[in-house]
C-alpha cells in the first residue's frame, strides 16, 4: 500500500485536533482507495468530484478535515451508471465495490469501494455483509424545484425508494388506507418483485431525469430531507483542490455549494465523525474482525 499521508506514523496536531496514528493509517487506505478509484474514471472517462465534507476539507484544511475519517466523491447520474458496468472487472482482489446489486445485505442509495484487508465494523451482529475501510461513491440525481409538479414526481420516487429499503412499511401503509402518490397496484406489484429489480426501478427513473431540474442533490438524501439541494449550474465546470497529497475534482463554484450547505464555512465547528461508532482497522481484515467480536 501506497503512502500518501505526511508523516504518516505518527500522532500530528491539525487545527488543535490530535490526529492519532491510527487515524491517518484509516486515511491512507481512503486515499489508496481514491487513487485506485481515479484511475478508473480517467480510464473511462468518467466525471467525478468531491463533495460533502471531503469538499469542505479540501477548501478549508487542503486535505481532510481533522476530526472526519471518510472520503464522499459524487458523480452525475450517467457516468454512475456507466461506472458500475464496469468497475466490478477493473478492481484488483483485495477492493471490493459494494452497492445492492454485489451484496445483497447493503441497502443504500449510493455505493462504496472498499479494502478487503481492513476493517470498519458498523454492525458486528452481521457476518454476511462487507465491512472494510470504504470510500462513498453517490450519484448526482435531479430533484425537486420546488413547483408542484416537481414535489409530486419527488414523493413519487421516495414512494419507490421505499419499497426497497422499507417494504414492510408500504406493505403497512396499505393495510392502513395510508394516501400514496403511486396506484396502489403499483406499489404491491414492485413489492413483489426482487429487491434489485426494484432497485433498477428506482435508478432507471432517476437516469430518465437526468437534467430535467435545475436542482440537483443526492436523491435519497433529497427524498428523506437530509439535506438541500443545489444549483445544476454549479456543477458545470469543474477544478482541481489540493486534497493531502493528491489534486482531485471539485465543482468550479465550491463557494456557493458550501454556503448552501453549511453556511459560514469557514468557521470551524469541531464536531466528530457520523462514523465514530465504527471499529475502525487498517491492519485487520474484517472477517477476521467479525470472528473475533463476541456480539450477544
Amino acid at each position: 500500500m501506497e503512502e500518501y499521508i505526511r508523516d504518516l506514523y505518527h500522532d500530528e496536531l491539525r487545527d488543535g485536533f490530535l490526529v492519532t496514528f491510527d487515524r491517518k493509517k484509516v486515511w491512507n487506505v481512503e486515499l489508496n482507495l481514491v487513487r485506485e478509484f481515479d484511475r478508473i474514471c480517467k480510464k473511462y472517462d468518467l466525471t467525478y468530484f468531491m463533495s460533502y465534507g471531503t469538499l469542505l476539507g479540501a477548501v478549508r484544511h487542503q486535505g481532510f478535515i481533522p476530526w472526519d475519517d471518510d472520503i464522499d466523491l459524487m458523480m452525475p447520474r450517467p457516468d454512475y451508471d456507466r461506472l458500475k458496468k464496469v468497475i466490478v472487472g477493473e478492481l484488483p482482489p483485495y477492493y471490493f465495490f459494494q452497492d445492492l446489486y454485489t451484496d445483497k445485505r447493503f441497502v443504500l442509495g449510493m455505493s462504496k469501494l472498499r479494502d478487503s484487508r481492513t476493517s470498519a465494523i458498523q454492525y458486528p451482529e452481521v457476518k454476511d455483509i462487507h465491512q472494510g475501510i470504504f470510500i462513498d461513491i453517490d450519484a448526482l440525481d435531479a430533484t425537486s424545484d420546488g413547483s408542484p409538479e416537481e414535489e409530486e414526481i419527488l414523493a413519487m420516487q421516495g414512494e419507490i425508494w421505499a419499497t426497497v429499503y422499507n417494504p414492510e412499511g408500504i406493505l403497512e401503509g396499505i393495510r392502513q388506507g395510508a394516501k400514496s402518490y403511486l396506484p396502489t397496484e403499483e406499489l404491491l406489484a414492485l413489492v413483489q418483485l426482487p429487491r434489485e429489480e426494484r432497485m433498477r426501478q428506482f435508478e432507471a427513473i432517476a437516469a430518465e431525469r437526468y437534467g430535467s431540474s435545475r436542482m440537483v442533490n443526492m436523491l435519497v438524501s433529497a427524498i428523506c430531507g437530509n439535506s438541500v439541494s443545489m444549483e445544476r449550474q454549479w456543477f458545470d465546470k469543474l477544478i482541481e483542490l489540493p486534497f493531502e497529497s493528491f489534486h482531485l475534482p471539485a465543482p468550479a463554484a465550491y463557494d456557493e455549494i458550501l454556503r448552501r450547505a453549511y453556511g459560514d464555512y469557514h468557521q470551524f465547528v469541531q464536531g466528530v465523525s457520523s462514523h465514530e461508532n465504527l471499529l475502525f482497522s487498517a491492519d485487520i481484515p474484517y472477517t477476521e474482525c467479525l470472528e473475533k467480536i463476541d456480539f450477544p
